[in-house]
Parts: C-alpha cells; sequence; structure tokens
C-alpha cells in the first residue's frame, strides 16, 4: 500500500482472511484551517477532516465507481492524526496498470477506455450535483473539485456480479486536496490555487500574471470544469502510455507568454499527434479522441459539461453491442482482450473488515 494507508484484516477460526479494509493516517493542521478542516472553524461546534467529509459525501449508492468510507473516522488531538476507513481496491491502480503497459509496450485497449472514462465522468456528475439524478441534488449541495485527480487516485477494484466481468472496476479515491466549493466562495480561487500534482493540474489550478506589471491576468474559479481537464489528463496518460507527473516542466503543459493574443489552443496537450507518433495507423477511434481532447481545452467555456459527457457516455454504451453487453454482463462468445493488470493471487473472500475497536 502507499505511504500512510494500511491494510485491516479479518481472519475466521481457520486464520483464512475472509475480510479486508484500508485505513489512511492523515497528519492533519490546526483546525482553524479551511482547506483541511470542515465545520465550526474557531468556535466550539462540530469539525471534522474535509477528506473525511468528501469522501464520506461521496460514498451513497450512486458512485459505484468511487472508493467508500466503511467506518467512523478516528482522530487523535496530541498528535494530530486522523484514521480513515475504506473498502479495499486489491488490483492496484491506474499508474501501476500504466507501467505494466509502458513496459510491454502495448497499448490499453478501446473498451477498457471507455470503462475508465464513463466511471470517471459518472464521478464528477455526482461530485458536481450530488447524485446521478439532478432533480434529488441535496439541498446547500457544495460542488467538491477533487484536485488531485490522476491515475496513481484511481484504484482498481473486485467486480460485482454482471458488471464487466472482463476487467478490474475503476475507483476514484484520495480525496486528501479536494474542496468543497459553489460560485460564491469568496476562497475561491485564490486560497486554493497550485496544491495539486504537477502534470495533472488544470489551467485554472495556476494564477498567471504578467511578467511586467506582476499582476494576475486571470481568476477563473475552481468548480466542476477542473474534474474535466482532469479527467482529459488521465485518459491523454492512457492512450498515450504517458507519465505526466513525470515529465520535465516544459512538457507538462505547455504554457508560454505570447505577443499575440492567445486563443487557448496554444496551451493544450495535443492527444492526436501524440497518438499518431506513439500508435500509427489509429489504434483508437477519432469518437473516443474528440470527447477527451475537448475535455483538455484550456479554456473552462470550451471544454464539455459534465451533463455533456454523461449523456455522451450513456449514448455511446446504448449504441455500443459490445459495451452494452459488457455493462449488462452478458458473456460474449469472442471477448475482448484482457487489460494487463496483476491477478490476485492469494486464496481467500473478499469483504469488509470489522468494525475498528
Amino acid at each position: 500500500m502507499n505511504r500512510g494507508v494500511h491494510v485491516l484484516m479479518g481472519l475466521d477460526q481457520h486464520q483464512t482472511i475472509v475480510e479486508r479494509m484500508a485505513r489512511k493516517h492523515i497528519q492533519q493542521p490546526v483546525k482553524t484551517d479551511p482547506r483541511s478542516w470542515r465545520g465550526d472553524l474557531g468556535g466550539e461546534g462540530r469539525i471534522l477532516p474535509q477528506e473525511y467529509v468528501a469522501q464520506r459525501l461521496m460514498s451513497h449508492e450512486d458512485a459505484q465507481y468511487v472508493i467508500k468510507n466503511v467506518a467512523a473516522y478516528r482522530y487523535t488531538e496530541e498528535t494530530r492524526i486522523a484514521r480513515i476507513y475504506m473498502e479495499y481496491a486489491p488490483h492496484g491502480d491506474l499508474h501501476d496498470l500504466l507501467k505494466l503497459h509502458q513496459q510491454a509496450q502495448r497499448r490499453v485497449t478501446e473498451p477498457f477506455l471507455w470503462v475508465v472514462f464513463r466511471a470517471l465522468i459518472e464521478s464528477a456528475f455526482i461530485m458536481k450535483y450530488g447524485s446521478l439524478d439532478k432533480k434529488s441534488k441535496p439541498k446547500d449541495w457544495l460542488e467538491i473539485v477533487h484536485r488531485d485527480l490522476k491515475p496513481s487516485n484511481i484504484l482498481l477494484s473486485t467486480n460485482d456480479s454482471g458488471h464487466f466481468n472482463m476487467y478490474p472496476r475503476p475507483k476514484l479515491s484520495d480525496f486528501g486536496l479536494s474542496i468543497l466549493t459553489s460560485e460564491d466562495d469568496t476562497c475561491n480561487p485564490y486560497l486554493y490555487v497550485g496544491a495539486s500534482t504537477q502534470g495533472y493540474l488544470a489551467p485554472e489550478q495556476k494564477l498567471f500574471h504578467d511578467p511586467v506589471s506582476t499582476k494576475y491576468v486571470d481568476d477563473d474559479e475552481m468548480l466542476y470544469p477542473c474534474n474535466i481537464w482532469a479527467i482529459g489528463a488521465v485518459m491523454y496518460a492512457l492512450m498515450t502510455l504517458t507519465t505526466l507527473d513525470s515529465s520535465t516542466p516544459d512538457r507538462q503543459l505547455p504554457y508560454h507568454v505570447t505577443t499575440d493574443p492567445p486563443t487557448g489552443r496554444e496551451f493544450e496537450l495535443d492527444l492526436r499527434s501524440k497518438v499518431d507518433a506513439k500508435w500509427p495507423g489509429l489504434p483508437y477511434s477519432v469518437e473516443l479522441m474528440h470527447y477527451v481532447q475537448r475535455c483538455l481545452r484550456f479554456q473552462v467555456r470550451d471544454r464539455y459539461t459534465a451533463d455533456e459527457l454523461l449523456e455522451i457516455c450513456q449514448i455511446r454504451f446504448a449504441k455500443s453491442r459490445l459495451l452494452n453487453d459488457l455493462f449488462s454482463g452478458i458473456p460474449r462468445d469472442k471477448p475482448p482482450r484482457r487489460v494487463l493488470h496483476k491477478p490476485e493471487t492469494q486464496a481467500y473472500r473478499l469483504g469488509l473488515i470489522y468494525q475498528p475497536g
């Protein structure tokens, strides 16, 4: 597991592992930091770790592609360490899968890319509306901006019966840098910029300034379009086998100063050119590449909305017999090639751990 994350196991009378969960240890700042705590900051009311709150909000039945909270958090005042208990994903993460494909020099298959795309889009839609049904949006819901959406934070979990049996289920995790915000948030964007993994920051996660006057030249708020851009970056990484966070700075995002009025396209990752150079012969559909490229638009207004992307995926899955059959768990005579991932080798059943004592 990653540093700060432990696996808790439950054993039966034969010492067989039958239950597991993950416990994450978080070093919290003082309880007045609004980026890390929610509640009555500075007062006497209850406050909760922001990461726990965000993950708890995303732990309802609609969010089937998110790692769920499975127990109440624990906090130790003396050490300022919070402990969050989550379901365990046994198949690693998309970063592991990406590295395996890099080593084998084999592309990630398109059906699995659609599975990942849909999983992230559904999660982004729920982070915006609180539900897959906009009409059921909870009162006073605040948008959740993940701010660290990248391959290593998308875990590969076991499948529910009948759901994409060929593939592990991608699930979004690690809400440690997430914010709960709205268009009326006076702290947005200035309090929230900068924190993330280089290579996966949406343009509005950085503040740009005039090199002469040193004044900021933009103030786009960090709202759900940040999640959309990051989804595009994850898909770009998988389709090109590029590890964006290990790229040299000038390759992470082609930001530069120009004397001509920019259109925004100068600053964008070019998916089609990268795919053509990596995989001659157009291995992916023009349709998928178009959707991903538009997620990566520099200007917020030029990206797809969460609503548009969810509709695109629903239509695409309905029209594709392959994707529809996979989604419904219908067996096929000629299933798609398996995605490369490390198989589970231990012999045990998976489940939830006993409540921590």
